[in-house]
Protein backbone atom coordinates (compact mmCIF):
# COMPACT_ATOMS: atom_id res chain seq x y z
CA UNK A 1 0.00 0.00 0.00
CA UNK A 2 1.53 3.21 -0.97
CA UNK A 3 2.87 5.08 2.28
CA UNK A 4 0.51 8.36 2.13
CA UNK A 5 -2.90 6.15 1.94
CA UNK A 6 -3.63 4.96 5.56
CA UNK A 7 -4.57 1.14 5.54
CA UNK A 8 -6.89 1.14 8.39
CA UNK A 9 -9.05 4.21 6.97
CA UNK A 10 -8.43 2.13 3.37
CA UNK A 11 -9.42 -1.34 4.82
CA UNK A 12 -12.72 0.51 6.74
CA UNK A 13 -13.60 1.16 3.64
CA UNK A 14 -14.43 -2.28 2.19
CA UNK A 15 -18.22 -3.79 2.79
CA UNK A 16 -17.37 -6.69 5.18
CA UNK A 17 -19.25 -9.02 3.11
CA UNK A 18 -16.57 -8.31 0.17
CA UNK A 19 -13.99 -8.25 2.53
CA UNK A 20 -12.57 -12.05 1.10
CA UNK A 21 -8.97 -11.30 2.59
CA UNK A 22 -10.78 -10.33 6.16
CA UNK A 23 -8.93 -7.17 6.68
CA UNK A 24 -11.84 -4.92 7.89
CA UNK A 25 -11.92 -3.96 11.16
CA UNK A 26 -15.27 -5.73 11.86
CA UNK A 27 -13.50 -9.46 10.13
CA UNK A 28 -10.67 -8.69 12.42
CA UNK A 29 -12.82 -8.01 15.89
CA UNK A 30 -15.16 -11.59 14.25
CA UNK A 31 -12.27 -13.65 13.89
CA UNK A 32 -10.76 -12.50 17.14
CA UNK A 33 -14.01 -13.92 18.62
CA UNK A 34 -14.22 -16.95 16.83
CA UNK A 35 -17.18 -15.70 15.02
CA UNK A 36 -15.50 -15.23 11.65
CA UNK A 37 -18.00 -15.62 7.97
CA UNK A 38 -15.47 -14.85 5.50
CA UNK A 39 -11.73 -16.60 7.07
CA UNK A 40 -8.39 -15.39 4.91
CA UNK A 41 -7.44 -17.50 2.64
CA UNK A 42 -3.83 -18.46 3.35
CA UNK A 43 -4.27 -18.93 7.04
CA UNK A 44 -7.12 -21.02 6.24
CA UNK A 45 -5.31 -23.25 3.92
CA UNK A 46 -3.09 -24.09 6.32
CA UNK A 47 -5.45 -24.96 8.64
CA UNK A 48 -6.75 -26.98 6.37
CA UNK A 49 -3.57 -28.55 5.79
CA UNK A 50 -3.30 -29.97 9.57
CA UNK A 51 -6.31 -31.41 8.89
CA UNK A 52 -6.03 -33.27 5.40
CA UNK A 53 -2.98 -35.15 7.37
CA UNK A 54 -4.86 -35.46 10.62
CA UNK A 55 -2.43 -33.56 12.70
CA UNK A 56 -3.76 -32.54 15.84
CA UNK A 57 -3.16 -28.73 17.11
CA UNK A 58 -4.38 -29.29 20.60
CA UNK A 59 -2.07 -28.44 23.37
CA UNK A 60 0.57 -28.21 20.69
CA UNK A 61 3.25 -25.59 20.73
CA UNK A 62 3.12 -23.55 17.61
CA UNK A 63 5.86 -20.84 16.38
CA UNK A 64 3.96 -18.39 13.18
CA UNK A 65 7.26 -16.54 12.02
CA UNK A 66 5.01 -13.63 11.00
CA UNK A 67 3.02 -10.67 11.85
CA UNK A 68 1.35 -9.36 8.87
CA UNK A 69 -2.09 -8.64 9.19
CA UNK A 70 -3.06 -11.18 5.71
CA UNK A 71 -1.51 -14.22 7.46
CA UNK A 72 0.25 -13.93 10.87
CA UNK A 73 -2.53 -12.23 12.96
CA UNK A 74 -5.60 -14.68 11.52
CA UNK A 75 -3.61 -17.94 11.41
CA UNK A 76 -2.67 -16.88 15.02
CA UNK A 77 -6.53 -16.68 16.04
CA UNK A 78 -7.43 -19.35 13.95
CA UNK A 79 -4.57 -21.61 16.20
CA UNK A 80 -5.99 -20.82 18.98
CA UNK A 81 -9.51 -21.63 18.48
CA UNK A 82 -8.09 -25.19 17.94
CA UNK A 83 -6.69 -24.66 21.47
CA UNK A 84 -2.75 -24.70 20.76
CA UNK A 85 -0.63 -22.56 22.55
CA UNK A 86 0.81 -19.85 19.77
CA UNK A 87 3.92 -18.04 19.51
CA UNK A 88 4.36 -15.41 16.86
CA UNK A 89 7.71 -14.12 16.06
CA UNK A 90 9.33 -11.66 13.52
CA UNK A 91 11.79 -9.53 12.15
CA UNK A 92 12.73 -8.25 15.09
CA UNK A 93 12.34 -11.51 17.15
CA UNK A 94 15.41 -12.25 19.26
CA UNK A 95 16.49 -15.74 19.72
CA UNK A 96 14.63 -17.01 17.28
CA UNK A 97 16.38 -20.54 16.72
CA UNK A 98 16.50 -21.26 20.59
CA UNK A 99 12.10 -20.34 20.49
CA UNK A 100 11.27 -22.43 17.23
CA UNK A 101 13.52 -25.86 19.12
CA UNK A 102 11.17 -25.52 21.70
CA UNK A 103 8.04 -26.28 19.15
Amino acid sequence: MPNELNEFEATSRILPEKDVDGLTPHNVGLLSIGSSILKPCTPSGIIEMFDYYKISLEGKNVVIINRSNLVGKPLYHLLLQRNSTVTTCHSRTLNLQEICKKC
